[in-house]
C-alpha cells in the first residue's frame, strides 16, 4: 500500500446559478491543482520506494455541487497529469473522486 501526505494549492473557476430567494442553486466549477508531498510510506515486500515518488503533482479538476435550502450534495474529481511513482508496471497517474454532503447550519 502507499500513503503520502502533501500540501495543495487549488485554483477554480466557477459558475453559480441561484434563485432569487437564494432556496436553491447550483454550481459548476473547473480548475486546477498544484500538490507538493512532504511525507510518504510505500513499502512493498520489506522494499521502501520513497525516492521513486514524485514530489510535485500538477493536474484537472473540477466540481458540481446542488443545495437546496440548507441541504448540500456535490461531486469533485481531480485527474493528475504525471505518474506519481517511476514504476516499471506501467502509468500510476492519481485519479481522485469525492462525493460531498452536508448542511448549512
Amino acid at each position: 500500500s502507499m500513503t503520502y501526505h502533501s500540501l495543495s494549492l487549488p485554483v477554480s473557476f466557477v459558475v453559480k446559478y441561484t434563485t432569487i430567494n437564494n432556496e436553491f442553486d447550483f454550481s459548476l466549477g473547473l480548475g486546477a491543482f498544484y500538490s507538493y508531498k512532504i511525507g510518504d510510506k510505500y513499502d512493498v515486500n520489506g522494499e521502501t520506494l520513497s525516492p521513486k515518488i514524485n514530489r510535485n503533482k500538477i493536474g484537472l479538476k473540477y466540481n458540481f455541487g446542488v443545495r437546496y435550502k440548507r441541504c448540500v450534495i456535490g461531486y469533485e474529481a481531480k485527474y493528475g497529469f504525471y505518474n506519481i511513482l517511476a514504476s516499471p508496471y506501467g502509468p500510476t497517474r492519481p485519479i481522485n473522486k469525492f462525493i460531498k454532503i452536508g448542511y448549512i447550519l
